[in-house]
């Protein structure tokens, strides 16, 4: 009688596990919805202040920053979405996701998103550079029901304007990705 009670609680407990394992990859499949896998261009809004990311004053030089800014349709907030080939694992989920270069003027000056000087502290500015194959020019987007958080793979931090503000010319830095599905200024949408 206990060996089949046993069996029993051994089969529901392997079941249990089974659906743990297969939940887990449900929800990273469907937490994988990072826009298209393909390259795309867009505008790219943040969801707290409202504004657009722009290369500062139409600049097309190394080191230019990227700001936020009323949203238009200038060159300089249209941004290609070049899938790399590669994936990085998220250090927080765990979850693989594939990897992105931003290029800036929609590709069409080689120019990329770049954290400045390659740094991986919080705080970091990004700015506009050559494209290169280094880390500091690779991002992942994870995704929640209320837009994308953009994460270096460098750094594992996460793109912001700077303190949170909705002022215009504020720079986008990098900063903690903590509870990044609630704070809307750590939220991008794609337009």
């Amino acid at each position: 009688m206990h060996k089949r009670m046993y069996g029993w609680l051994l089969l529901a407990m392997l079941l249990t596990v089974f659906n743990h394992i297969n939940n887990a990859t449900s929800h990273a499949q469907s937490n994988d919805k990072t826009a298209p896998n393909e390259a795309f261009i867009s505008r790219i809004s943040n969801n707290g202040t409202g504004k657009c990311m722009n290369v500062y004053g139409g600049s097309q030089n190394d080191g230019a920053d990227i700001i936020q800014w009323p949203c238009n349709s200038d060159t300089n907030e249209q941004f290609y979405f070049e899938a790399d080939g590669g994936v990085h694992k998220d250090i927080e989920t765990e979850i693989e996701y594939p990897t992105y270069r931003i290029k800036t003027y929609g590709g069409e000056i080689g120019k990329c998103f770049d954290v400045y000087k390659d740094l991986d502290l919080p705080g970091t500015r990004v700015v506009q550079w050559n494209c290169h194959s280094g880390n500091n020019q690779r991002w992942i987007r994870k995704y929640t029901d209320y837009g994308y958080a953009i994460v270096s793979v460098k750094s594992n931090l996460c793109l912001q304007p700077s303190q949170g503000s909705s002022a215009d010319a504020i720079r986008i830095l990098q900063v903690s990705c903590d509870n990044w599905q609630n704070r809307q200024t750590l939220l991008w949408q794609y337009s």
